[in-house]
């Protein structure tokens, strides 16, 4: 919890609060927004569906995150789908008041856009790997990416992280444009150098300087 935090849940805990169970696709595209969504609880996946009927995951968003943002300021691209992963509750509010509230929070939008930025270094990073590394490259810079923003430290255990969020082998190929079948065979190469292990809930990374190593 950053100090702004209390900030903006204040400023969301009046508009009414809406749960969605994991898989629900609570903005579709082609659909405008019911307004701007406050994520109290929960994680959401951002994607798009390709010609090809291939889902692509764009961004994950963690609790304290407010979304559409582009919406809200009027460049939005309507073929966004977001989906709970687990079970999540948001609270809506209408886009002007939102708007509003940042523009008398400089604390706030300056908050925003750290976020912004920390999100284009992630999505430049994933583009140059997905357009120039081969798929354990391109595997391994959505683990790292995930475990900076996801991840928490074992503190008695030295640089061992785990990825709380349940990540299926599904979820990385969407991340990392590979196949679920070569992300499963990547993810076994790796736990068996012993380098991460996983589970239904969770990645747990044992030895992240190796992890940064292969794609430096």
């Amino acid at each position: 919890m950053t100090t702004i935090s209390p900030i903006i849940d204040t400023f969301f805990t009046p508009f009414p609060a809406h749960q969605y169970k994991k898989g629900t696709a609570f903005i579709r595209s082609g659909e405008e927004p019911r307004g701007i969504y406050y994520l109290k609880t929960g994680h959401v996946r951002q994607y798009v569906i390709t010609k090809e009927g291939e889902e692509i995951t764009l961004n994950i968003y963690k609790p304290g995150a407010f979304f559409p943002m582009a919406w809200a300021v009027d460049v939005y691209i309507d073929h966004y789908y977001f989906e709970a992963m687990d079970e999540v509750e948001v609270r809506i509010a209408p886009r002007e008041d939102t708007v509003s509230f940042i523009k008398r929070e400089p604390e706030v939008l300056f908050d925003l856009l750290k976020r912004l930025y920390k999100g284009v270094d992630g999505i430049l990073s994933r583009m140059e790997h997905l357009m120039s590394g081969k798929a354990k490259e391109r595997l391994i810079m959505i683990l790292i990416i995930s475990a900076k923003r996801f991840g928490t430290h074992s503190h008695d255990l030295g640089t061992q992280i785990e990825i709380a969020l349940k990540l299926t082998h599904q979820d990385l190929a969407s991340l990392a444009g590979l196949s679920r079948e070569t992300v499963s065979r990547e993810m076994m190469e790796l736990k068996k150098q012993g380098i991460l292990d996983y589970t239904n809930t969770a990645i747990t990374i044992f030895k992240t300087d190796e992890l940064e190593k292969a794609v430096e």
